[in-house]
């Protein structure tokens, strides 16, 4: 057996054994890097051989005796030199029937995790896929619309006849044959002669009228009107209403203006 100074790293306290010619100097820690104080030979202490100290760890773990090799590491500091003997650990082989467990956990894992994917994918007898839903009919097609109807040729013409006629027909409710004269192609005693047929003492009135048609000729404008005609008495001031009369007005140009040329009627 040889002596050995024992050291102790100040930083992670591991120990150390270092030859005796060591003492007093500075060394590096193997383990942490730390520096470790190397005590002096008065220090020293007397320890086991490398072979007694394996064979010691090795009966407390329960292995058998194995030979063990011992390294010489040598770190240099401050320009010395500084002889560490460490120790290789051999690494632990595990036992067949951890081995074997470790293999069964994991295959129990698997099939465990298999069986859950199986389960949730897994489609119910008969269950076929849901067809998807009939599309929506399409919307008709908005439906063109209609020409605009083509620009009437008369309308200045039907505007200026009406106008015309609302003239008179706001004369005619007067009653007065002069004021009614001037609308009409026949001279006054013809007008005269023609409202001469109403019974003395009544009078005509156009209460409401409708334009039915009016056709354009070259040189006349015939107005078909559906009105409602009052008779009055004047003395017993009692009417009667004739509903849908039909009168039949046939204008022309006199002078520059239109006129009735068609027989006068009350």
């Amino acid at each position: 057996m040889r002596d050995h100074l024992i050291a102790e790293c100040k930083s992670c306290g591991h120990h150390v054994r270092i030859s005796p010619e060591h003492g007093g100097r500075r060394a590096k820690c193997p383990k942490c890097d730390g520096i470790i104080e190397i005590p002096t030979g008065e220090t020293s202490v007397r320890l086991r051989s490398d072979r007694e100290l394996t064979r010691e760890a090795r009966a407390k773990a329960g292995r058998g005796p194995e030979s063990d090799h011992a390294l010489e590491a040598v770190t240099p500091i401050a320009g010395r030199h500084t002889s560490i003997r460490s120790r290789r650990v051999v690494p632990r082989k595990s036992s067949p029937g951890r081995t074997w467990a470790m293999i069964a956990t994991l295959v129990a894992t698997a099939a465990i995790i298999g069986g859950i994917l199986i389960i949730m994918f897994k489609k119910a007898p008969g269950d076929t896929p849901s067809a998807a839903p009939p599309a929506a009919p399409a919307a008709p097609a908005p439906k063109p619309a209609p020409p605009p109807p083509p620009p009437d040729p008369n309308a200045a013409a039907r505007e200026e006849i009406m106008s015309r006629f609302r003239a008179y027909l706001t004369a005619f409710n007067t009653n007065d044959l002069n004021k009614m004269a001037p609308f009409y192609a026949c001279d006054l005693p013809t007008l005269t002669k023609s409202f001469g047929k109403l019974a003395v003492g009544t009078e005509v009135d156009y209460s409401k009228f409708e334009a039915k048609s009016i056709e354009f000729a070259p040189d006349e404008i015939k107005m078909t009107l559906i009105v409602d005609r009052v008779l009055t008495d004047t003395e017993s001031k009692t009417s009667t209403t004739e509903e849908g009369v039909e009168r039949v007005l046939v204008w022309t140009q006199k002078e520059g203006k239109w006129v009735i040329s068609s027989p006068p009627e009350p």
